[in-house]
């Protein structure tokens, strides 16, 4: 059975992700859902949504703000 998720925001040690954690009782898989060049933890989450139960979903943001609008995981400057 496959089941849709809902993204929690968190914010650990100043870095932003989301998650599905508080509707996993025992984690069985991991899916880790990276974004592309201008992207955010919120564009990849798309993929994250017919994934099997007990999967816990990670979607981190990368560190550094583009200068074409969203996340890059390298510096420009």
């Amino acid at each position: 059975m496959q089941t849709e998720s809902k993204p929690i925001l968190t914010i650990f040690e100043n870095k932003v992700f989301r998650t599905n954690f508080s509707e996993i009782n025992q984690i069985q898989n991991i899916l880790l859902l990276i974004h592309g060049y201008t992207g955010d933890e919120n564009s990849m989450w798309l993929f994250g949504r017919d994934v099997p139960p007990n999967t816990l979903i990670i979607a981190p943001r990368a560190p550094f703000l583009s200068a074409l609008g969203g996340y890059s995981w390298i510096d420009e400057i």
